[in-house]
């Protein structure tokens, strides 16, 4: 059974949105979002896999969230 990691966040006004996975090296794994969005709440799913379709090893990995006005960064485990 596949599990994909939700990550939710919302937005007060429309803005551009950028969601990306980051390794623990800094090196990006793949770019969940990166286009204008409506205000609202959001939520979005990862599949655990890179930008190239395959499945990321175990371990903490790192998702920056950035707008135009705002930007955080948060972990997000990977278990097999």
């Amino acid at each position: 059974m596949r599990k994909d990691a939700t990550l939710a966040f919302s937005l007060p006004k429309s803005t551009y949105v950028g969601l990306k996975i980051y390794n623990v090296l800094g090196q990006e794994v793949c770019s969940l979002l990166d286009e204008y969005k409506q205000a609202g709440i959001y939520k979005i799913k990862w599949d655990g896999k890179n930008s190239k379709g395959a499945p990321v090893t175990a371990g903490v990995y790192m998702y920056y969230l950035k707008t135009n006005d705002y930007q955080c960064a948060k972990k997000v485990t990977v278990i097999r």
